[in-house]
């Protein structure tokens, strides 16, 4: 306990000054293998080729003393997780140790992903954080889904 509280309260300090995203999928737990890093984000890219869409996923321990939201614009301006001209990237941010999630839709995707859409996928991934090892399934099926509204 007095092991995770200090890890916390390490990574709390730096989880708002995140470096900008290098993958579609970053992982800070260690939950993902690699295969399904290179899965997500394959699927991902093909999504990005296909529309111009960006999709990306960020797993953390503990959001620290922010808010998801607060970490998810600044992941969305310093990854540049949009394209200029559509506006349209896509982040799913979860805290795996506090099971909680966001899922952000930028302004070019709202009408592909609405709020009631949104809300049904954040649902499906609650109901598999329970089992942290189902989380990684539900995010790549629902990466999926996500592809096949589009």
């Amino acid at each position: 306990m007095i092991i995770r509280f200090f890890w916390s309260q390490i990574f709390a300090t730096d989880i708002i000054n995140l470096p900008p995203l290098d993958n579609f999928i970053v992982d800070y737990t260690n939950t993902i293998t690699p295969s399904q890093i290179n899965s997500f984000s394959s699927g991902a890219y093909q999504i990005q080729q296909q529309t111009s869409a960006q999709i990306a996923a960020l797993i953390i321990p503990d959001r620290g003393w922010y808010e998801l939201y607060d970490i998810a614009l600044r992941i969305f301006r310093n990854s540049k997780l949009w394209d200029d001209k559509f506006n349209n990237g896509l982040l799913l941010i979860i805290a795996k140790d506090e099971k909680k999630l966001r899922l952000t839709v930028w302004y070019g995707l709202e009408w592909v992903i609405p709020d009631v859409l949104a809300r049904d996928i954040i649902k499906k991934i609650e109901r598999e954080l329970p089992h942290v090892g189902s989380v990684k399934v539900t995010v790549m099926r629902e990466t999926r889904s996500v592809e096949m509204a589009r």
